[in-house]
Formats: structure tokens, sequence, C-alpha cells
């Protein structure tokens, strides 16, 4: 899956942040910058989102497939942002 595909799956609502966490050990999906993918969903704000991301201890460049289970259990508690369609 090509990184516009996946932050546009975010964005319109058709691909969950859970569903990225999940598969962040795969090739496509673990690639992309976890900032990149907090800032695509649905009511993120930069700012914000930066904020938070420094408040949880990541770095503003790690990848998805960089996360351990409990930062990625961390990142989704902490992003519910949006509801699956």
């Amino acid at each position: 899956m090509q990184r516009e595909r996946l932050l546009a799956g975010l964005a319109d609502g058709s691909m969950r942040l859970a569903e990225v966490l999940s598969a962040r050990h795969d090739d496509d999906r673990g690639e992309v910058k976890l900032l990149a993918v907090l800032e695509a969903l649905p009511g993120a704000r930069k700012v914000a989102t930066r904020r938070i991301m420094a408040e949880l201890g990541l770095d503003e460049r790690v990848r998805v497939n960089e996360l351990d289970e409990e930062q990625s259990a961390t990142v989704l508690a902490t992003f519910p942002l949006q509801e699956p369609r």
C-alpha cells in the first residue's frame, strides 16, 4: 500500500488507526512516520498532535514499525479521533 493511499484512507475514514498500528510490521504501512499517520486522522491538528507525541515521549521522526506493543496501545488510546464508517 502506498503512503499516499494509506494517508488518504485515514483522512476519509475508510481506514482506521487501529488497522495501521496492528499491521505496523507490514513493509508498506510500517515505513510511514507516525506523525504523518496521526496528522491524517480526521480532526487532528498539527500542533496538538506534535505536543501529544512529545508528552508520550515519541520522536516526531519515529516510524510506525518502530513502535512496541505498549507504545502502540498508548497511541491508540490517546488518539481516538475517528469512528469507523
